[in-house]
């Protein structure tokens, strides 16, 4: 995979190396007006054959549309664009374009994914394969560490593995459409809230839980990862200390660690309940598509938390939509079963 001469990052973030996404990925900038590929993982490579360092995207789109001169027009202009692939031995998939303008100039990533779905179940194969090995070594490594020992520490290890295996597990029963929740008929929403944000990174951001439904039917499990998808999503992208001041090397809008940390808040809405943040918010013209695969908005994530949210919302019976709250995100979640009424 060629490195970049003018973009350090060839990552999805900071902690998604760009090799390590299992579709065909690439990251590109727009020079002179001409969509340049700059970076791109080794499934990319396969499939395109790039030459050299770079290659125009113009010279991608030829292999698989006939719409290339459009797509790269669209591109060149800050746009983002989605085309299907048309090539024999790739039916069935979509190349889709994200693009944001750094001020200076207009960068962006493309992915290519089945079109019968965001290519999860490959993203979740690839979590099952790549990560056991590692996982198995670990365990191997704390088991022996703690013969004779007494540490606290080492149960916490312990408990986080099971819970990393857990999370594959769900992850792939998820990404494959299979109902195979372990419904629970009286799960405490407060619990399992604030178990979720002990799970995620938080800095400086706040947790207020007030009077959420006190029981619902859910799979535990998964309703964690819903919350921890919330959390992760609010904290990254949420800074109330500078709604309209962008890091100048990666633009993204960052959650002060001093100032105005964002605060996120849990509790009951009608037929359901409620998470939201009082922070930037999203623009109401993206709000519609937020939850699609891929989507990252003006930053450089993956856009699959939101989709997977959206997912353990639809296997539930849910509906979660994303509305405004004091200027920042809400995402209201309806057509939950109180499990007090069973």
């Amino acid at each position: 995979m060629p490195t970049e001469s003018d973009d350090e990052a060839c990552g999805l973030d900071e902690t998604i190396p760009l090799g390590a996404v299992p579709e065909p990925s690439a990251r590109l900038v727009v020079r002179e007006e001409t969509p340049v590929v700059t970076c791109w993982n080794q499934p990319f490579a396969d499939r395109f054959d790039p030459a050299g360092d770079e290659t125009r995207l113009r010279d991608v789109l030829n292999a698989v549309t006939a719409d290339s001169a459009a797509v790269c027009s669209s591109v060149a202009a800050g746009e983002s664009a989605e085309v299907t692939v048309e090539r024999p031995d790739a039916r069935d998939a979509t190349l889709r374009v994200q693009t944001r303008d750094d001020g200076d100039r207009v960068v962006g990533w493309l992915f290519v994914t089945p079109r019968t779905g965001p290519g999860i179940d490959t993203v979740a194969s690839t979590l099952s394969h790549d990560l056991r090995n590692p996982l198995d070594v670990a365990k191997a490594h704390l088991e022996a560490a703690s013969e004779g020992s007494t540490d606290p520490h080492l149960g916490q290890v312990a408990e986080a593995h099971d819970r990393m295996e857990q999370i594959i597990r769900n992850v792939l029963a998820l990404a494959r459409d299979e109902e195979a929740l372990s419904m629970s008929p009286d799960v405490d929403v407060e619990r399992v809230a604030r178990e979720a944000w002990a799970a995620v990174e938080t800095g400086d951001a706040s947790l207020s839980v007030a009077d959420p439904p006190s029981a619902v039917e859910a799979d535990t499990d998964s309703l964690r990862r819903l919350f921890e998808n919330l959390f992760r999503n609010s904290v990254e992208h949420g800074s109330t200390n500078s709604r309209d001041t962008r890091s100048p090397d990666d633009g993204v809008n960052h959650v002060s660690t001093e100032d105005e940390p964002v605060e996120i808040r849990v509790g009951a809405a009608a037929d359901g309940f409620f998470v939201a943040d009082d922070g930037a918010g999203i623009d109401a013209t993206e709000q519609s598509h937020v939850f699609d695969p891929g989507y990252a908005g003006d930053t450089d994530g993956t856009g699959l938390g939101l989709t997977i949210v959206a997912r353990i919302a639809r296997l539930h019976g849910w509906t979660v939509t994303l509305t405004q709250d004091d200027g920042g995100a809400r995402f209201e979640f309806r057509g939950v079963t109180d499990g007090r009424d069973g």
